[in-house]
């Protein structure tokens, strides 16, 4: 049985940004987070497998780590599945990435950038190319970052 919380998020609510409401008039928040899967610390631990009395202690220990990154939502983080790689790890260039934007965005400026049309990427969002395309997201940040947009 699932169990769902209704938590808002900036006029969204959690069940629409989990489950897909993509009404044009909603927040740009929303699109982006509506366009990809959010687990929750707890969710991602089953899915990686991580075997440990707290659920939270392997995604937070990747975040503190610096190879992803959360949204803090409700009190609670939820962590994009576009991070992972097809073994459920963390992808290297991410980390990479992160380390770049560190300063630079918040986790929703984050969030906002992998989910984008990004022009360096031929309106491409970064998000759907980390993994084919790693070294051209990779080099769309840090001109980004060289530009001082």
């Amino acid at each position: 049985m699932l169990l769902v919380q209704r938590v808002v998020i900036s006029g969204i609510t959690y069940l629409e940004m989990r489950f897909g409401a993509t009404d044009p008039k909603q927040s740009p928040r929303h699109i982006h987070l509506a366009d990809a899967e959010w687990p929750t610390a707890s969710e991602l631990s089953a899915k990686v497998g991580f075997r440990s009395a707290d659920p939270e202690a392997g995604p937070k220990g990747w975040k503190a780590a610096g190879k992803i990154f959360s949204l803090k939502v409700d009190g609670g983080d939820l962590y994009p599945d576009y991070v992972l790689d097809e073994k459920m790890r963390p992808l290297k260039v991410v980390r990479l990435i992160l380390s770049l934007f560190k300063e630079r965005k918040t986790p929703w400026g984050l969030a906002i950038w992998f989910g984008s049309a990004n022009r360096r990427l031929r309106g491409g969002k970064p998000k759907d190319l980390l993994v084919s395309k790693s070294e051209l997201v990779l080099l769309a940040a840090q001109d980004e970052v060289e530009s001082g947009e």
